[in-house]
């Protein structure tokens, strides 16, 4: 290798100093842009989902119980707001001082980051070399609610982060734009990186037909009103509704309500809750007393085979047994439409052993049902 050759060489090492500065700057852009692709995308979307949760759960507590004595829409925002407070508090225990989002500031769980920004390099709009803090007692979104505007077909709830509109909701609250972390060192739009990301939870729950019912619980204070150890036939059902009889008399034989209904045992119900599809459970001798709940409405249901039985759903009675003279009867009271306060779902939690045209069959009975008993169920919604 001559002298000249080497000389060369050194020459191009010479020329080429500096490249690696390039290659790593360049490298770096690239690595915040994927970092903020993955993290700060990540964090958005996680706070989105949070926000999603808490707002649908208060939408449903928001609705429950509408049209029951007691459950004014005063009554139900409050109880719809403490869920959103349940739903990012640590252990749900006030009793230990400080635990948590929700009792003295510091907890960790809430709807994404918080981050303040402070310093920088170059023009301010470039939002570059700024130093990030978070305060300790604070590091989260905890939303706090507002009253809103009062929906007219169900309950609304969202919860957003970065928007200063005001939904139309019946509570809402709004707080500070998801902050955008490794998009700063990216060569993302500066404006865009500088407002955060924009995040919206909307929840709404609206009143459909009950489809399941748990077991009541009557030593409770107030009680758990709930599953009546009665049923009633559809027709029947309907008639009552329509001829709006005030306290209907039926005279009960071996557990029997004349042609229109059915005592039976709810400890011999083996699947509880019960709901609709499931078999008419046998006639058991009812004793005296009063009941108030909710009362499973079924009819005969074929199955292509044969017909059964079966539960159609449900509705909100009174009723009162008694033994005259030997002979046991049952006055029956349907009571106004509500949306059961509790112990009462709009879907169904079990899977039924069902054939296509029984299902089909049940579901058009339900149809049918006059003032059936409602449940709350959740949704989300777009504005």
């Amino acid at each position: 290798m001559t002298r000249a050759s080497n000389a060369k060489r050194r020459a191009i090492r010479a020329n080429r100093r500096g490249y690696s500065m390039v290659f790593f700057a360049m490298f770096l852009f690239g690595f915040m842009a994927l970092a903020a692709l993955v993290i700060d995308v990540g964090f958005a979307r996680l706070t989105q989902r949070q926000l999603q949760g808490a707002a649908e759960s208060a939408a449903l507590e928001g609705l429950r119980g509408a049209g029951a004595d007691g459950f004014d829409e005063v009554t139900r925002r409050p109880a719809a707001s403490r869920f959103v407070e349940w739903h990012f508090d640590d252990d749900l225990n006030p009793a230990n001082g400080d635990d948590g989002a929700f009792d003295s500031g510091s907890g960790r769980f809430g709807a994404g980051p918080l981050v303040e920004f402070s310093g920088g390099a170059g023009d301010p709009s470039m939002v570059a070399g700024q130093l990030m803090t978070v305060d300790p007692a604070n590091p989260v979104h905890q939303p706090q609610l507002s009253d809103g505007v009062s929906s007219a077909d169900g309950f609304r709830v969202t919860l957003q982060r970065g928007s200063n509109s005001i939904p139309a909701a019946d509570l809402y609250s709004m707080g500070p734009a998801v902050p955008y972390l490794f998009a700063r060192g990216s060569l993302l739009d500066r404006g865009a990186i500088a407002q955060g990301v924009t995040v919206r939870g909307p929840g709404v729950s609206r009143e459909q037909p009950a489809l399941t019912i748990g077991r009541g619980d009557d030593s409770l204070s107030p009680r758990l009103p709930g599953l009546l150890p009665f049923a009633l036939e559809l027709n029947y059902w309907n008639g009552l509704i329509t001829a709006q009889v005030p306290a209907d008399e039926q005279t009960v034989v071996g557990g029997e309500i004349g042609t229109v209904g059915r005592c039976f045992d709810l400890g011999a119900v083996d699947s509880l809750p019960l709901m609709i599809g499931r078999m008419l459970p046998p006639a058991a001798v009812p004793d005296d007393g009063f009941l108030d709940g909710y009362v499973p409405i079924y009819t005969s249901v074929s199955n292509g085979i044969g017909d059964t039985l079966r539960v159609v759903g449900f509705g909100r009675v009174q009723a009162e047994v008694s033994t005259v003279d030997t002979t046991q009867v049952m006055h029956v009271t349907p009571l106004p439409q509500q949306v059961a306060a509790e112990n009462a779902s709009a879907v169904l939690c079990y899977r039924l052993a069902l054939s296509s045209t029984e299902l089909a069959a049940i579901l058009a009975a339900n149809a049918t049902i006059a003032e059936p008993l409602q449940a709350p169920a959740s949704g989300s919604y777009s504005e």
